[in-house]
């Protein structure tokens, strides 16, 4: 029980004054219910020894005998109470507009700061008012420790997570804080996926390629892997490429003869630049309709000495296969040129009659007879005008 010294003074009569107490250790020893009439201690050591139900002793603090029961007398710098009751408005020093009141980790009551711009203390109950709070600063998000961390961030079904960025840097970036951007994953400004590098490189055309991999490792050469697990046999990974001429993403727009479907190109550093040393490309071949889409590959590749590709053989949509031009349309292989010709296979006569089960119409060089030979379907027949 909290007493002062005037009623102490008015219960008991004449204080005398003991000395110090130390409420930690009970040092001297007090005990509930025992001592003489008028005693007191001056608390010099905080602590919870319990005396006649009192327990709270702070340093400052009496420790007064009534004749039958130890009372605390409220001695100390710092209140002590079990409980507090205020009847009226009570005006706290220290506070100021913008701060309020919390309990720190040890249930203190504290003054911390206000960053909102709602009332500090909320006196209506059991409505609650939830303030305002003012705009983050921080430039960055870290979850650090021994254990592993991570962030969830879960997004309603009606609004989608959004980054947005606000400047000309990258928008988005994933790395090893082991090795800071040596392998990093970055999603750039211009919405540049680029993985193993910090910024997008320039292809051969002078723009940067949508998705990028960099690498200078031997043992881990940049590649794209698709892998499918299905028992279905009729369904294998693939790589697809789509055109459409509609100029509206998710539009129709039907395609036209001649028009490239998709390419493959392969580019090597000129120590300046990347040039394309190869391609293979696909491309409308005839005129396309509803569920009608005739097509062709082109197989490119860059003479020494210059910087573009030329198209060295074509497949049209028919099959036909065209070497140094345009197929013919009754050839299934047309193969064209007025500096080279056409090899046939060199072998000698015991090689060749060890072909097992040659095809009628095979054609090979015997180098023992020096002279063409086909298959007639039965034997081998010797071209003898050659």
């Amino acid at each position: 029980m909290l007493k002062t010294v005037s009623s102490i003074t008015n219960a008991i009569g004449a204080l005398n004054y003991k000395g110090t107490w130390n409420a930690s250790t009970n040092t001297p020893t007090l005990a509930s219910g025992v001592g003489t009439k008028g005693d007191y201690y001056v608390v010099s050591v905080a602590g919870s020894t319990t005396l006649d139900g009192i327990s709270n002793w702070g340093v400052g603090d009496w420790a007064a005998y009534n004749g039958s029961v130890w009372q605390r007398v409220e001695g100390g710098a710092d209140g002590n109470f079990v409980n507090l009751s205020v009847s009226s408005t009570s005006t706290l020093s220290g506070l100021t507009a913008s701060t309020a009141l919390a309990l720190d980790a040890s249930k203190n009551v504290v003054s911390v700061t206000n960053t909102g711009t709602g009332d500090n203390v909320l006196a209506t109950s059991p409505t609650l008012v939830t303030p305002a709070l003012g705009a983050a600063t921080a430039t960055s998000l870290v979850s650090s420790g021994t254990a592993a961390s991570s962030f969830t961030v879960t997004s309603g079904s009606a609004v989608p997570l959004t980054i947005t960025n606000v400047g000309t840097g990258n928008s988005f970036v994933v790395e090893d804080s082991a090795s800071t951007d040596s392998s990093p994953f970055v999603i750039d400004a211009n919405g540049v996926v680029v993985q193993g590098y910090t910024v997008a490189v320039n292809n051969w055309n002078g723009a940067p390629d949508k998705i990028q991999s960099h690498t200078t490792a031997s043992n881990a050469l940049p590649s794209v892997g698709l892998f499918n697990w299905s028992s279905n046999t009729g369904r294998s990974a693939s790589f697809n490429l789509y055109k459409s001429v509609s100029n509206t993403i998710g539009t129709q727009g039907i395609v036209a003869n001649l028009q490239q479907l998709g390419r493959f190109t392969f580019s090597g550093d000129d120590g300046a630049t990347f040039i394309r040393g190869a391609e293979i490309d696909a491309f409308v071949d005839g005129t396309p309709g509803l569920n009608d889409m005739p097509g062709g590959l082109r197989f490119s590749t860059t003479a020494d000495g210059a910087a573009t590709p030329t198209e060295r053989m074509r497949i049209n949509s028919a099959g036909n296969v065209g070497i140094g031009s345009t197929a013919n349309a009754s050839a299934i292989l047309d193969a064209q040129s007025t500096t080279k010709g056409v090899r046939m296979p060199n072998m000698t006569t015991a090689q060749k009659n060890a072909i097992v089960s040659p095809a009628a119409g095979l054609i090979v060089f015997d180098t023992t007879l020096a002279k063409l030979a086909v298959y007639s379907g039965a034997a081998w027949q010797t071209i003898t005008s050659v």
